[in-house]
């Protein structure tokens, strides 16, 4: 399939403008204070991981392209940056992508979410495998030399593995070998940065996660909270032997940053190759991120039902190397933090940003529910049943109706409640 700019302010680089390949000094990069900034591909940059690394770069002053095939991505959380739709998977695409831009680092996030390991194994290994050994085919090509690879723990985790964990773990293990053999012959220039639990949201609480559709943890504690789950499931025994090491997302986005300006920075090969935890090395077990949810949530309660009992296992991240290699620390990575700053998104924002698709005048639906549910009259879990019930009265050839009108009539606002609302709302 031919690639698509979906920003409206494409900038093509010229061969004569290309800056790749050799040394750039630690003084030249706008992280040490100096000063050039550096061109990177994000590869999955609008996802949830990939969003923030976006924000954390462009934060520093470098100057970023995200290329994804928004299939769970949203441009809308990387709005304001160039922005490429293609799939890794197309080795067309990402040999236009490298045509048209000049790029100094590649950072790749671009692995389909762990779910899609249960629902096929076939287009996730195609994704996650195939389209990493593209997207370093076609980096190569275009005299490309640099690459941070977003991998996982489970690549190397004691205990057993459940099927679709095992598949991921199969995925990332065979990314990273191969990349270990073709730096043996070609000047790629990588390392790995291995994700942990990752959680939270950024700090301004206007991206984040969509929580419809996370299999991670704090999500879906929250879905309860939100009205989108009738309760969050606790283990009958062994919850206090599942043990996690959760790190903000925000400190992991920090954490692709000083990747990609010492891989840029230093001539000799101290990083290629290494494999390197973002982790705290602190870690909790289900009870405590049950516990802080439900502080951060108050008064709103988050009940629980009884499941089968978890498998004993405790991951707990050795943060050293990445002390030592990249000068990194966590900043944000304390339990109360991730689950404060996610629930900051998540209530705001119910659905991710797919409300924002669906609502009369864009954002209007969204700012009438965010005003529904800060004066109390309703949940956010009332406000999503509302949204789908006019999405599917539109599908169905109902006509448009403004969301206020559907949650009166289906007795979730009183009329006086309507023209409170209707009152803010203006305001």
């Amino acid at each position: 399939s031919s690639i698509l700019f979906r920003s409206t302010r494409v900038r093509g680089y010229h061969s004569a403008d290309r800056s790749v390949g050799g040394t750039v000094r630690a003084d030249d990069v706008s992280g040490g204070g100096g000063r050039f900034s550096l061109r990177v591909l994000i590869a999955g940059g609008a996802g949830y991981v990939g969003s923030h690394i976006v924000r954390e770069f462009r934060r520093i002053g470098h100057d970023v392209v995200v290329f994804d095939n928004y299939s769970t991505g949203h441009g809308e959380s990387v709005d304001g940056v160039e922005q490429v739709e293609g799939d890794l998977r197309d080795p067309r695409s990402l040999r236009s992508l490298f045509e048209n831009f000049a790029f100094e680092a590649v950072v790749h996030v671009g692995a389909p979410r762990g779910e899609r390991a249960k629902e096929s194994a076939s287009y996730y290994l195609q994704v996650a495998l195939g389209g990493a050994l593209n997207l370093a085919h076609a980096m190569l090509e275009a005299g490309v030399e640099r690459l941070v690879y977003g991998s996982t723990e489970l690549v190397d985790r004691p205990g057993t593995l459940t099927t679709r964990e095992d598949l991921i773990a199969f995925a990332h293990r065979s990314v990273e070998q191969a990349f270990d053999r073709i730096a043996g012959s070609q000047p790629l220039r990588w390392l790995a940065l291995r994700h942990h639990e990752i959680g939270g949201a950024d700090l301004g609480g206007d991206i984040g996660e969509d929580p419809r559709h996370s299999d991670r943890i704090v999500p879906q504690i929250l879905r309860v909270a939100l009205g989108l789950s009738r309760s969050f499931g606790v283990p009958s025994s062994s919850g206090a032997t599942w043990r996690r090491d959760f790190v903000h997302v925000t400190d992991v986005a920090r954490g692709y940053v000083l990747a990609t300006e010492r891989l840029a920075a230093l001539g000799d090969p101290l990083l290629v190759g290494e494999r390197i935890d973002l982790a705290t090395g602190i870690e909790h077990d289900l009870e405590e991120v049950l516990t802080t949810a439900r502080r951060a949530t108050a008064p709103i309660e988050i009940p629980t039902h009884p499941i089968a009992a978890l498998a004993p296992t405790r991951v707990v991240g050795d943060a050293s190397r990445a002390r030592e290699l990249l000068g990194w620390e966590p900043r944000f990575s304390d339990l109360a933090s991730i689950v404060e700053s996610a629930w900051r998104w998540h209530r705001g924002h119910p659905s991710g940003f797919s409300v924002v698709d669906r609502t009369d005048d864009s954002a209007a639906g969204e700012r009438f529910g965010a005003a529904a549910v800060r004066l109390g009259f309703a949940t956010p879990g009332d406000v999503q049943k509302a949204l789908d019930r006019q999405a599917r009265e539109e599908r169905e050839g109902g006509g448009h109706k403004l969301i206020g009108l559907h949650m009166l009539e289906m007795g979730i606002l009183s009329t006086s409640q309507l023209i409170d609302i209707l009152k803010e709302y203006e305001e």
